[in-house]
């Protein structure tokens, strides 16, 4: 597919399940599974771009509660070493 979109001049943009099949330096990483939290290092070490949309804060298909906003304002998406 990534030869395809390439040949539209499209980018590939997956989310971070296509690592696990794995991917080219030019496709970019959409990471949502905050439970895989090593899949933006791999996807940065492998030299691809990374969108950060862990799923917990930032989807908001569940229920939402009194910290929904509060989690989403103080998300910091650096990891702290």
């Amino acid at each position: 597919m990534e030869k395809f979109f390439h040949s539209k001049g499209k980018k590939l943009i997956g989310w971070d399940e296509i690592l696990e099949g794995g991917i080219s330096e030019t496709a970019i990483l959409m990471y949502w599974r905050s439970w895989v939290p090593d899949a933006p290092v791999k996807a940065a070490k492998n030299g691809n771009k990374v969108i950060m949309t862990p799923g917990n804060p930032l989807y908001f298909d569940g229920i939402p509660d009194r910290n929904s906003i509060s989690n989403v304002y103080h998300f910091d998406p650096y990891q702290k070493d």
